[in-house]
């Protein structure tokens, strides 16, 4: 026992300031009785600082356990009972103006589970402060008393400043290691599960994986294990909370190729956690002391978005379906019609008025449901007559408006695309939205100098920089754009030019908007689809005149094209920009536009696109290309003898969409022989676009860019596909010269040179040094000018078995490429399946 004695000789006022060491596991001493030197005996009662927080926190992490075999200490005493125990233990903070001189100590990392205050001694006054964020370590560690291990574990401590720690000998869950044995733990965990109703989490060591992808080398695992597995979380409500870091938890530390490595370890939270902590963290820590890594758990706060950012558009979409909103939308289009950029200011005025009637309503409607379900169940356990179910079926009739419009609001914060009219799970779909934002959310980035960036301000600076590059152009000469579009001839006869050539109409303008998905995201007008579907009849005048202004006479008015990037995950746990996809959400008045000018185009792409290609177009199928594909494979590898040699490139490449170059584009427009207004109006719609960008809710930052097509905008994919033509008449046209030979199966079979889906791309030829060249200078021909990058350290090489091994590798290194035995995938399919058709669906049924 400590005692303080730099305050007033020892005391603190009236109390006497100690510190002690105490045994967690016995009751908190309330009262002693001691014995002064006058010999009197005194009652003496305690107040505890931060023991009691500790004690209460404790109890409360582990109190579903309570009714299991598990025996408390004698003497543990439930604070949460009837009992002299309860938060008056707890010391009451000072006075401010009344100092002492505190022990040298770090700050407690345990936060108070009473939220209105915590205590901590930073070096001065004792304050009440709001509570920390309590984070936990939890390990199954192999060797604890190892001196690596406890120093390891020393290091986590500092490093991290975990709340609690959680090793192998707590209480906390572990799957049994014998598969026979594995049944007892779920059965273990439904019966914790079944014993608490509150928030709960459940992390530890589960000894089994949730699919394929979590297990590397070894055997598979039998599908019924995984199954029984996922039925025991699906039956208890328990999620998992997904993970950053290495994707496996434990190995079996055997060298290759006897390396086993599983994702054993995790953390999972029911439902109530889930809405509680939507933003847990589960990070794999490295370690080398023990074949089981630590999972550091951390339940962030919300974060909320500053005022003067993007509202959320969720409720815009609710009050476009409420027909109280009728009469704002029709107050805000009084104004002078025309086709000037007052629609665009219309638009302006009635999102500000939808958002703060939403504001004002939030709440209300489910209140009302509410209301309404008592008033029916009242009706219809009365006597019912003809007045009554009058009033039965305008109040059924009220409760499926507000039905409808709370599951269509959460249907679109979901993203879920099945859900149909009548579905009623709107707690599906908010658990659904609460997981969707925390994996878009992006909390750190590494650097392409391999640094972590955390910091808000230093992510919004290095998304900036990296699409600032990226749309940055080359400006390509005139010289290389003619080398590479040379080969492209006029395909426009005179019918498609007249029809391409004719004003656009209401008509047009109308289909456009009927096609478009009600509520897909939109920016950043903040208006989706719906409004303008909905309330047509208002809307209609302004927006076709400004429209048809656009399309006929070129006039585009001043932020009519501002767009906002988000950035989807290509991945998992993406780390990287360039692991993430960045979708253009344009605002709707210019996708009505965009739409209408995608129309025109569709019916003469089968014409005009060469039959390579297969993407984006109607009538032709993904399946025609795999089909084709499999047979070209089939044929490389069981090609044997002969003396011509054969080879596939599957061709990588990078942000297609991004680093188009106007000039090439506009090049290869005009000679496939598109009219000049067309053309003229196809370049006015791609190069007015200014970006602006999202990150975590909030938006930031400004780009013109100087190239690139949007991903998001309706005309983006036949735009794609007719620079693409450039590729395949320069493949085609060194097929004519003799420069490359494509492949065919079969005598009397047509030869083929390459496959096309979009960017995916074949290239089928002979295995000749010659050949090779020549594809090489096409593709570099294609990347100048076009502004496409070829990322030949991950484009791969196949070639028939007839072809030498040292001539493959010496054909490979021409342009750079890395030989395979086959292409991996094709199109998400399986370049090849062999024996082992588990070990190429098993994905399919994950």
């Amino acid at each position: 026992m400590d005692i303080d004695t730099g305050n007033n000789g020892g005391t603190w006022g009236a109390v006497l300031r100690i510190q002690v060491m105490m045994d967690v596991t016995r009751p908190l001493k309330r009262v002693m009785k001691l014995r002064t030197a006058m010999g009197e005996e005194q009652l003496i009662r305690f107040q505890y600082e931060r023991a009691a927080q500790l004690l209460l926190l404790v109890w409360s992490t582990w109190s579903p356990l309570k009714n299991c075999e598990l025996q408390y200490e004698p003497g543990f005493v439930d604070p949460g009972q009837n009992t002299p125990y309860g938060s008056w233990l707890r010391a009451p903070p000072p006075h401010t103006n009344r100092r002492w001189n505190p022990t040298q100590t770090k700050p407690s990392q345990f936060s108070s589970i009473n939220p209105s205050f915590s205590f901590i001694n930073s070096g001065g006054d004792c304050l009440a402060v709001p509570p920390r964020i309590m984070s936990a370590i939890a390990w199954n560690c192999q060797g604890l008393r190892g001196p690596g291990t406890v120093r390891y574990l020393g290091e986590l401590i500092r490093e991290y400043h975990p709340s609690l720690v959680f090793l192998a000998e707590t209480k906390r869950i572990y799957g049994a290691s014998e598969v026979s044995q594995r049944t007892s733990t779920w059965h273990l965990l439904s019966k914790l599960a079944s014993q608490s109703s509150r928030m709960w989490l459940c992390s530890g060591d589960y000894n089994e994986i949730l699919d394929h992808g979590e297990k590397e080398g070894g055997s598979l695992r039998p599908a019924w294990q995984i199954q029984n597995f996922r039925n025991a979380l699906q039956e208890n409500d328990l999620h998992d909370l997904g993970h950053s870091g290495t994707p496996f938890t434990w190995c079996n530390n055997q060298m290759q190729p006897l390396t086993i490595r599983e994702r054993l370890d995790r953390a999972c939270g029911n439902s109530e956690w889930i809405q509680a902590f939507p933003k847990t963290s589960v990070h794999h820590l490295d370690c080398s002391c023990s074949d089981h890594k630590p999972l550091l758990i951390y339940p962030k706060n919300r974060v909320f978005r500053q005022f003067g950012e993007l509202a959320d558009r969720g409720v815009l979409n609710q009050a476009g379906l409420d027909l109280r909103s009728k009469s704002i939308i029709e107050r805000c289009w009084k104004s002078e019609r025309g086709n000037q950029p007052g629609t665009q200011q219309k638009i302006t005025e009635c999102q500000t008025q939808l958002t703060v009637w939403s504001k004002n309503h939030q709440g209300l409607d489910r209140r009302r449901i509410k209301l309404l379900e008592k008033k029916l169940y009242s009706l219809r356990n009365g006597i019912i007559s003809s007045a009554v179910q009058l009033q039965i079926n305008r109040v059924k009739n009220e409760l499926e408006d507000l039905y409808s419009v709370e599951e269509t609001y959460w249907k679109e914060r979901s993203r879920t695309l099945w859900l149909t009219e009548g579905d009623r799970n709107t707690g599906y779909f908010h658990n659904k939205a609460s997981h969707r934002k925390k994996v878009n959310e992006i909390r750190k980035l590494r650097t392409d100098s391999d640094e972590w960036v955390d910091n808000e301000q230093d992510l919004r600076r290095l998304i900036l920089d990296h699409f600032t590059k990226t749309f940055q152009s080359r400006r390509p000469s005139t010289v290389d754009i003619e080398r590479c579009t040379v080969h492209i001839t006029p395909r426009i006869d005179r019918n498609m030019y007249d029809e391409l050539s004719r004003p656009f109409t209401e008509e047009e303008v109308s289909l456009a908007l009927s096609q478009m998905a009600p509520l897909k995201a939109p920016r950043p007008d903040g208006m989706p689809p719906l409004f303008y579907q909905k309330y047509w009849p208002i809307v209609k005048t302004d927006v076709t005149a400004t429209t048809l202004h656009l399309l006929n006479n070129h006039a585009l008015p001043d932020n009519y094209n501002a767009t906002t990037i988000v950035l989807i995950p290509k991945c998992t746990k993406p780390d990287h920009l360039s692991q993430f996809r960045p979708i253009s959400l344009c605002n709707v008045l210019y996708k009505i536009a965009s739409k209408t000018i995608a129309n025109r185009l569709k019916p003469i792409l089968d014409i005009i696109i060469s039959p390579n290609q297969t993407a984006f177009i109607p009538g032709r199928l993904i399946t025609n290309n795999v089909i084709v594909a499999y047979e070209l494979n089939h044929y490389l590898r069981t090609k044997t003898k002969g003396v011509k040699g054969y080879m596939a490139l599957k061709l990588d490449i990078s942000k297609v969409y991004d680093k188009i170059e106007w000039a090439f584009l506009e090049r290869v427009l005009i000679r496939l022989g598109f009219p000049p207004r067309v053309v003229s109006l196809i370049m006015l719609c791609i190069s007015t676009v200014s970006y602006s960008f999202m990150l975590n809710g909030g938006q930031f930052g400004s780009l013109i860019p100087q190239r690139g097509i949007r991903q998001g905008d309706p005309l983006s994919p036949n735009l794609f596909l007719l620079c693409t033509e450039a590729l395949s008449s320069l493949l085609l046209a060194g097929e004519r010269n003799g420069s490359m030979e494509g492949i065919a199966i079969c005598r009397g079979a047509p030869k083929i040179s390459h496959l096309l889906f979009a960017d995916d791309t074949l290239v089928f030829s002979q295995a000749t040094r010659q050949t090779m060249q020549c594809i090489g200078n096409t593709l570099d021909t294609y990347a100048k000018a076009s502004g496409q990058e070829i990322n030949y350290g991950k484009s791969t090489v196949v070639f028939s078995k007839n072809v030498p091994q040292d001539e493959q590798l010496e054909l490979a290194a021409i342009i750079g490429l890395r030989p395979e035995i086959m292409h991996a995938k094709y199109l998400g399919l399986p370049g090849v399946v062999g024996r082992s058709q588990g070990a190429v669906f098993n994905n399919l049924r994950d």
